[in-house]
């Protein structure tokens, strides 16, 4: 098949994985990427097709361009030629008459553009801006609009960078060519557009205000990090001077020509929109940064902010300028240098009546999407929420969100007395409404936009009055009730009574009694203010959410699950509040609502779209432990059957990343009690666990290996023979390859070693570990891990033969491409090797091998590599490390005799230093492990579901092996041993110690030695 057909391919499920493997075994031919790159340029090519390969001409290029790639990188000669070829081919897909299909390839080519400079651009590419540059036009905008295109995305990704000689070195560059052309084109569009634009065509005058967007956007980039001096110098012209020219940026605020406003029910901005959204993204810049040069234009822009929303309507294609402008107005406020003009109360009531206030109510398209798309109103409105759950929470999107950040800010500068008197007399207003029917079958949207008002207000400040709570659950007032301070809560605003009254009787009313979005807004309140409530009054509120999990209605039954995942996982004093005794009666009850609302999706792609519903079956599993156990086979079919649709086409990470995880916890907590069980669990796994490794699903195979190893792990002693089959696949080199299956495949082979190593060959496993593992960068760490596992459980008499080839590729490694990281590894494996009491293992064994690869060499690398990395130790490591090293210095015959013997008081130091380590000295624990290292999964907290490289389930991972397990305190542990080893007179012990520094003698005798 040519790369057409694969791609059209790769777009059909049914094709998909087969093409998408044959397209990553062409792309590893000479030339592909040149011949990707003139796919989108052939019109006669299917329009698909050219939108598929510049996505995947983006995808390698981002995959596969970086120098440390270690799997196929990208050869030289193919690199020159896409320097070569890419500016062009942007620039042919810019010219005039360019179709939909140019303009959905152009912008894959212009981060594909994006990542290549920012690797090479301007080590590697020094012609690169100059090329741009000479091909501006003069009078092609099309083509002034790609040359923009590209150089925006080389520039964009600075402003996220961290500050450095380097990248100020690269902005000037950039500067130096970009500068001039760029405000001269500023001149020249300008006094177009803001002339009349007269003479100009519809189109023309279409690509001419993109042109301006664009420029817009540049100067965003050159002066984000700091501002060059052709920029500074060019300040007036822009910004406009007090008393005279407005400048260039207000009289853009201020234009928006008839012929430019298109259709206002199109949803998407218009250029106009987006280079109004711009100006304010600059002035908000201004403010942060060069506050010196912006001051005296700050009321000029406030003013215009105040016209802007005074002529705004209510489409949704104005939202992101509103939303800018607003926050624009936030970022004054609260940088504190205005608070005098801010705080003035008709200021602030002009600010609530005109921008607030208007921003808040539910829109048209809003409520359709409530009803049409509901996830992403989900999406949409949590955002929202996490706008208004705290300050600095998230950045603002919407109107909603953008009022609440302004209403924030307004309240962090000392005006929260005042903006919570104007919004409690809105919110009552409102609610009166509410409660009269104005507005007839609408009505309900008046108390909509209180709860919502109320809540921007209330997530901040100081006490919650929690008495009372449960006055409105006449079943549960016997409940003892108590005041509960949370520092997270506006003094001004009495949350629980607000509750009490309005809030409440929502949360119990039937379904279909009330609007629905009133009911979601109750759950939305619970689960806002979740952390304000006591255990005992959360209880009967998961009990009402549980009902709500069954609801018709799609957001009302996902926020429900939302919210009682949240509420779950509240802790305090880093303990979980709730426990599985809390929620065993109905925790069965949760999990089959859920799996039945999964499942009622059908495709592949409607059950996984929900991963809300998904996160919430896995924290219920996390919480209620082995009281599943009763009904665990129940809800294991149900995830089998889960698992056995969505791996027809993987499309959500996260709800996959979920549904394994639960498997996993499920199968952890069950199997706890009842080791046999998991013949149950792999009763039902390995059908499909089989289907997904021979059909290849690449995003689901990490887990399938990590849960294979959580089974194996649970049997007794010996490998069963249904797992001997997976032995031939384990060691398959195209497994290997795929760099997010390493760790998990190491995982699964150090699982058939602990239980029987006779169950896989040695020196295939070593094969792995020299050729694949050790020489990786990224994969180093995973090869030392089989080592230590060989270690640990192969006889010295099987290992003493390979041992020398294993330490030929740790110093060839060493010597050719030392990082921190492998050294690291390295003296962790030799200290792991000297801590196991295996018959005939220890310090002396592996000085010897050593010793075979060159005679001498211990000495060296225990004093220029061991050594100096003992004192960056990490906490789980310092018993391994400290006993590997104590063994050393009393079990060791070869470290006592010259040469190595001079280093013996350092390793004794190094030990010691173990213990007064400032970086040791301030954690006294252990970091979480076992069952403590499943209850700590959140994903929302660590922001990331879902990692694209390894995703690793933490609910399949038990105790890490103690290879020094025989060492109870490994402190006491070295006393001991130096005491005894003192006594032996064919050992200069006493000789040793005393050419150590007496300060850590003193630590010694101290402890308890007696030399």
């Amino acid at each position: 098949m040519s790369v057409s057909d694969l791609l059209l391919a790769s777009l059909n499920p049914t094709t998909r994985l087969a093409a998408e493997k044959q397209l990553d075994e062409s792309s590893r031919q000479p030339g592909f990427l040149s011949h990707l790159l003139s796919l989108p340029l052939d019109k006669t090519n299917a329009p698909e097709v050219r939108t598929a390969a510049s996505i995947y001409f983006k995808n390698t290029v981002k995959r596969r361009w970086s120098p440390d790639e270690e799997d196929f990188p990208i050869n030289e000669g193919d690199k020159n030629a896409v320097r070569a070829e890419l500016v062009p081919a942007m620039l042919a897909l810019s010219k005039s008459g360019a179709d939909k299909s140019d303009r959905l390839a152009r912008p894959q080519l212009a981060e594909s553009l994006a990542v290549i400079a920012g690797e090479d651009y301007p080590d590697r590419w020094p012609t690169l801006m100059e090329q741009l540059t000479s091909s501006l036009s003069k009078d092609d905008y099309n083509i002034n609009v790609g040359v923009l295109e590209a150089a925006h995305a080389v520039c964009a990704p600075w402003k996220s960078q961290v500050r450095s000689d380097k990248l100020f070195s690269t902005i000037i560059s950039v500067v130096n060519v970009l500068g001039t052309p760029v405000l001269m084109m500023f001149k020249h569009v300008t006094d177009i557009l803001l002339g009349g634009a007269t003479g100009l065509g519809e189109e023309q005058h279409k690509v001419l205000a993109q042109t301006l967007h664009l420029l817009l956007c540049l100067y965003a980039d050159l002066v984000d990090q700091d501002i060059p001096p052709i920029f500074e110098d060019s300040v007036p012209q822009f910004f406009g001077v007090a008393g005279g020219d407005d400048g260039l940026f207000l009289k853009i605020l201020a234009w928006n020509p008839e012929a430019l406003k298109g259709d206002p029910e199109e949803p998407t901005p218009t250029p106009v929109h987006n280079a109004h959204q711009v100006v304010f993204e600059i002035a908000e810049l201004f403010v942060l940064k060069y506050n010196e040069l912006f001051d005296a234009r700050m009321p000029a822009f406030v003013q215009a902010v105040w016209e802007m929303v005074g002529r705004m309507g209510a489409e949704v294609r104005e939202d992101g300028v509103f939303a800018q402008s607003v926050r624009f107005l936030s970022v004054t406020v609260k940088s504190g240098l205005h608070t005098t003009l801010f705080s003035q109360q008709s200021t602030l009531q002009g600010l609530f009546t005109r921008i607030v206030l208007p921003s808040v109510p539910l829109r048209q398209h809003e409520i359709e999407q409530f009803e049409d798309d509901p996830l992403e109103y989900i999406r949409r409105d949590l955002g929202s929420g996490s706008a208004s759950a705290g300050a600095g929470a998230v950045e603002v999107t919407g109107r909603r969100g953008a009022a609440t950040d302004l209403l924030r800010a307004l309240m962090g500068v000392g005006l929260e007395a005042q903006v919570t008197e104007m919004v409690n007399e809105a919110v009552q207003a409102l609610v009166g409404k509410y409660k009269a029917g104005e507005g007839g079958d609408d009505a309900w949207m008046q108390k909509d936009t209180a709860v919502y008002l109320l809540s921007a207000v209330a997530a901040r400040g100081s006490t919650l009055q929690a008495s009372g709570f449960f006055l409105s659950f006449p079943s549960l007032t016997d409940i003892p009730i108590r005041q509960h301070g949370v520092t997270s809560t506006n003094i001004h605003v009495n949350v629980v009574q607000f509750f009490l009254d309005h809030i409440a009787g929502d949360l119990q009313a039937p379904a279909g009694s009330i609007h629905p979005i009133l009911q979601v807004d109750a759950i939305r309140f619970v689960h806002m203010f979740r952390n304000q409530f006591t255990k005992e009054q959360l209880l009967p509120v998961l009990r009402l959410l549980v009902i709500h999990l069954s609801s018709k209605d799609y957001v009302c039954s996902t926020y429900a699950a939302i919210a009682i995942e949240r509420i779950l996982f509240i802790k305090t004093g880093g303990m979980l509040v709730f426990a599985q005794a809390d929620i065993h009666d109905f925790a069965t009850d949760i999990l089959s609502a859920l799996l039945t609302k999964i499942e009622s999706g059908g495709t592949p792609q409607k059950i996984a779209e929900n991963d809300y519903l998904m996160k919430c079956v896995m924290r219920v599993i996390i919480t209620a432990r082995q009281t599943l156990t009763p009904n665990y086979l129940t809800v294991l079919t149900k995830l089998v059957n889960i698992l056995g649709v969505i791996s027809q086409n993987p499309s959500n990470p996260n709800f996959n990343q979920y549904t394994f995880e639960s498997v996993s916890a499920l199968m952890r907590f069950v199997c706890a009690s009842n080791p046999q069980l998991v013949e149950q669990f792999e009763g039902q796994l390995f059908g499909p666990f089989t289907i997904i490794i021979q059909q290849d699903v690449d995003q689901f195979i990490p887990y399938v290996f990590q849960i294979l190893a959580q089974m194996l792990e649970i049997h007794a002693h010996s490998v069963p023979p249904a797992y001997s089959s997976l032995v031939g696949i384990l060691f398959t080199p195209a497994v290997w390859q795929q760099r997010g299956n390493v760790p998990a495949l190491v995982r699964l082979v150090k699982a058939f070693i602990t239980k029987d190593p006779n169950s896989v060959d040695v020196r295939t496993v070593l094969a792995v570990v020299q050729q694949r593992l050790i020489p990786s960068r990224v994969n180093d760490v995973y090869g030392f891990e089989l080592l230590e596992a060989l270690v640990a459980n192969l006889p010295v008499e099987t290992l003493r033969p390979l041992f020398n080839g294993i330490l030929v590729t740790v110093m060839t490694r060493l010597q050719a491409n030392k990082t921190p990281a492998f050294s690291y590894g390295f003296m962790r494996f030799a200290c792991a090797t000297m801590a196991v009491r295996t018959e005939g293992m220890g310090p002396d064994f592996f000085i010897s091998a050593v010793e075979s690869v060159q005679p001498g060499l211990w000495a060296q690398l225990l004093t220029h590599v061991l050594l100096p990395d003992v004192s960056r130790t990490q906490l789980r490591d310092q018993k391994l490390v400290s006993v590997g090293l104590t063994r050393l210095l009393v079990h060791s015959q070869q470290s006592v005799q010259a040469p190595a013997a001079n280093a013996w008081p350092r390793v004794l130091e190094a030990i010691l230093g173990l213990y007064t380590s400032s970086a040791l000295a301030k954690s006294s624990t252990e970091s979480a492990t076992g069952d403590d290292a499943v209850t700590a999964i959140d994903y929302e907290e660590a922001g990331a579901g879902y990692q694209a490289g390894y995703s690793r389930l933490a609910a399949s991972e038990g105790d890490k092996t103690d290879l020094a397990a025989h060492v109870q305190d490994p402190r006491q542990y070295l006393v001991e041993q130096l005491t005894v080893a003192v006594q032996d007179s064919s050992k200069p012990i006493r000789q040793l110690l005393s050419q150590v520094a007496p300060d850590k003698l003193n630590q010694l005798t101290a402890a308890g030695l007696v030399v």
